[in-house]
């Protein structure tokens, strides 16, 4: 399943706000402006990069369901938006309690994947995404994550331990 994938996040960035646009309606003889949906600006998150490629094959795998350049078929909104849900690595808070901030993105799709840049460096590769979304849900947890859900620690861990 293309959807359960778990990657590894160095970094998001959030959007400052949400955008209410305005729509102008005829309503009882006088033109009145309304607000229009909302809409969000794109996310960019940075993940790690596999030896296998995997998260920049994902990510353009994915984005051939917005557009097949194949086909030259533009898919459906119930084809590429899924959700997704970025959880943070856990934090002791002045009261001794671990929180997690979770962030949950209704009908998610990557808009682009950036080209990496090869150097003289010893640092992991990385993959830059921007990501569109309809919804977001920013929450913050207290105690651990779900045990059916790994914590970023535990994928990091099992990916330097492959490495090694």
């Amino acid at each position: 399943d293309p959807q359960s994938l778990e990657l590894v996040c160095e970094s998001i960035d959030l959007p400052p706000s949400i955008n209410l646009g305005r729509q102008d309606r005829y309503f009882n003889g006088h033109t009145v402006a309304f607000p229009s949906l909302p809409s969000y600006e794109t996310i960019t998150a940075v993940f790690y990069e596999t030896e296998e490629y995997t998260t920049t094959n994902y990510f353009r795998e994915w984005q051939k369901f917005v557009y097949n350049p194949d086909t030259r078929v533009y898919g459906v909104p119930g084809d590429y938006g899924w959700p997704v849900e970025f959880l943070g690595l856990p934090v002791t808070d002045y009261l001794d309690v671990k929180r997690y901030i979770s962030i949950e993105l209704a009908t998610c799709w990557p808009v682009s994947v950036q080209k990496y840049a090869y150097g003289n460096t010893t640092d992991r590769i990385k993959v830059q995404v921007e990501l569109a979304f309809h919804s977001m849900k920013v929450t913050i947890v207290g105690g651990p994550p779900s045990s059916k859900k790994k914590d970023a620690a535990s994928i990091l861990n099992s990916i330097t331990q492959y490495r090694s």
